[in-house]
This record gives C-alpha cells, structure tokens and sequence, in this order.
C-alpha cells in the first residue's frame, strides 16, 4: 500500500514524512514500512557531507511514525474509498524512548523496513508501547522500544504523565 492515500490524515507531512510504503499492517498488532533514502535527501548533504548518515533520532521518528498506523482500520479505509475522520485517528506523540540500539550506520540509497509491534496497550493511560527494529537488506540497523501517548489535542494528558513516573 502506497503512504500517498493516507497522507493527508497524517500529521507529519513533506520531507518529514519518514513513510513509503506500508508492507504489511495487522490492526491493533503490527505494521511494517518501508523506506527508500534518496541520495538527494537534504539531511545528507548537512550530516554529514564528508561521510552521510542517516540521523538515528529520525529512525526513532520512522518507528513512531509507522507505530501510529497500527491504530488505523488500513484496510476498511481501502476497501471503502471513504474519507476517515479525522477525530477517529489516534495521534500518538513520543513519551519515552528504551533500549535504543544503533548497530549499522545507515547511509543514502539504502532502503529500510520498519518492523513494529504493538506489545501493551494502557488504555487508562492513554499510553501504547511499542517495539521496533529497523533492517536494511535482512540486517538489523536498529532496534528499541518507544511509549506513545495519545490525546485528542496532541498535548500530553495527566494520565501520560502518571505512566512515566
């Protein structure tokens, strides 16, 4: 599934997109995306110009943003051709981020997969915990796990804050 039909429910727009395509998505359980850097890209050209890498603060953001897709019914907004409502989509933003790991540097012209999984989600916190782990051509560049809070207004509730202390 191309990203293009869902971009425009998605907060994150132009180069800050971080999504291509979705390869598979179970709702409420998993998704995994994937990603092509383009040589042009402009993060390349200013980190860094001798020797470009892929920022890992911007995986950690691809994870995120892949994460948030497991909370869309993909495949009833398909079938229908409907436009989905925009209050019905949950927009998580990042509480907490775990265990990171950066095992490969990730340089232009490599394509990523994103592989998410929803591993709790504390609906009296309004919270989901995820894990990821990010592969270019079947090696792991990346892997972690990240805590979504989601509001209605994209602020971070009291229940957020609960959970993280």
């Amino acid at each position: 599934m191309n990203i293009e039909a869902l971009a425009p429910y998605l907060p994150q727009k132009g180069p800050f997109l971080l999504l291509d395509e979705i390869i598979d998505h179970d709702f409420m359980k998993s998704v995994v995306i994937k990603k092509t850097l383009l040589k042009e890209d402009p993060i390349f050209k200013n980190h860094f110009p001798d020797n470009p890498i892929y920022p890992g603060s911007y995986l950690i953001e691809m994870s995120a943003q892949a994460a948030q897709l497991i909370f869309i019914a993909l495949e009833d907004f398909f079938k229908s051709n409907e436009s989905i409502n925009q209050k019905d989509i949950l927009r998580g933003r990042v509480l907490k981020v775990e265990n990171v790991k950066f095992i490969e540097e990730v340089k232009p012209g490599q394509t990523l997969e994103a592989h998410v999984v929803l591993t709790q989600f504390l609906d009296s916190a309004n919270c989901a915990k995820i894990s990821f782990k990010i592969t270019s051509e079947n090696r792991v560049v990346s892997k972690g796990r990240i805590m979504l809070g989601f509001a209605a207004s994209g602020e971070q509730t009291d229940e957020n804050k609960q959970t993280l202390q």
